[in-house]
């Protein structure tokens, strides 16, 4: 219930679920030679915010690390067991900025889906000023992500963390489950949820 009511909800006040074409990761949308460097992220967050029709250029994109740092007296710093982040939305009085955890520029897939992702929260938060609590709002910025033609990067983002295989590397290609994301299903989910 609580998707069909937020298909429903995205459909009128975001994106129409029908119209919307779904982007892969493919040289057809993704025309770039990934080569681990910012600009690798550069590229991607413009490309994904046309696929989503918004504009980047007030969005500042930044990058921190979460690997371990070697201090003094052999003392090493470790993120908590399970802890982590792949990415980050940060709006504070008008400023939007993205950051991206470095590690995802060695991992196109993962960085096109963790930029679809952090986007997302920019259309929620930054242009609608919606935020719902704690996971509701990571669900809703999914959905919303999905809805905007960007359905296959979460499901193949997962596949590759499952797997442990970010693939990808070089030029964009074709994800491994193509025919599983095929560019209806966001229509089919939506007719379902009917």
């Amino acid at each position: 219930m609580w998707i069909t009511q937020h298909l429903e909800w995205l459909d009128e006040n975001a994106v129409s679920l029908v119209d919307q074409p779904t982007f892969l990761p493919t040289k057809e949308y993704f025309d770039w030679t990934f080569t681990g460097s910012e600009s690798d992220a550069d590229f991607v967050l413009k490309q994904v915010g046309r696929y989503c029709r918004i504009i980047t250029e007030g969005i500042n994109l930044e990058f921190y690390s979460e690997e371990s740092i070697e201090l003094d007296r052999g003392l090493i710093t470790q993120k908590e067991e399970g802890a982590g982040s792949a990415g980050m939305y940060v709006q504070n009085e008008g400023q939007f900025s993205i950051l991206i955890d470095v590690q995802q520029l060695k991992k196109p897939l993962s960085l096109i889906a963790t930029i679809a992702h952090e986007l997302s929260h920019f259309i929620l938060m930054g242009q609608r000023n919606i935020e719902l609590e704690g996971v509701e709002n990571e669900w809703l910025t999914d959905l919303l992500a999905i809805a905007n033609g960007l359905v296959f990067l979460l499901a193949i983002q997962h596949l590759n963390l499952i797997n442990g295989n970010q693939g990808m590397a070089g030029a964009a290609g074709n994800p491994p489950c193509k025919d599983i994301y095929h560019s209806k299903l966001l229509p089919m989910l939506w007719r379902l949820s009917k």
